[in-house]
């Protein structure tokens, strides 16, 4: 369900019979209107933590932290992660993109013969990488805080700039206050 478009939600009854279908339509209406209320209200970028800092000159450290993306998925990092500095690169970018993984896998329960699983779970979490460039550099006028473009994708929560004295950092994606 595109969050921008009209919303539909299963209307129940009294003795219906309740499908996948419903209460799949039932998830994407709830996380349709939480994304949007997230987008409109909030806006996209570092809500909280997320500082980025360089250890030993070999590791980017990023402490934990939340962020809302563009498509107003909320991404919580709950530890912090340490990401190699690429050796080859004078610059380089931070990011942070939600992701969605299938867990839980049980045999198909269909009956079917064939020995596919099915998951039962879907976990929420987030990919951090190390970038050439910067996957926000196409938001011209779109900023942090603002409703963003509502699509799926890398945002950048800093930019590294090797200098005569290492590594100068600018932490980048901040709503402001």
């Amino acid at each position: 369900m595109n969050q921008d478009n009209t919303f539909e939600r299963v209307n129940y009854f009294q003795g219906q019979l309740l499908t996948v279908s419903d209460l799949k339509a039932e998830q994407e209406y709830l996380l349709a209107k939480h994304r949007r209320h997230n987008r409109y209200l909030h806006g996209w970028g570092v809500a909280s933590g997320l500082k980025v800092t360089i250890a030993n000159t070999s590791e980017v450290v990023v402490e934990p932290g939340v962020a809302i993306d563009c498509a107003g998925n909320e991404i919580h990092v709950c530890t912090q992660v340490q990401l190699k500095v690429p050796m080859k690169l004078d610059e380089f970018f931070v990011t942070l993109q939600y992701t969605e993984t299938e867990t839980s896998p049980i045999p198909n329960p269909s009956g079917s013969t064939s020995e596919e699983l099915t998951y039962t779970r879907i976990k929420e979490g987030f990919a951090l990488d190390i970038m050439a460039t910067d996957p926000a550099s196409g938001h011209r006028g779109i900023g942090t805080g603002t409703p963003g473009c509502g699509c799926l994708h890398s945002m950048c929560i800093a930019r590294f700039k090797k200098g005569r004295q290492g590594w100068k950092i600018e932490e980048k994606g901040r709503r402001r206050s």
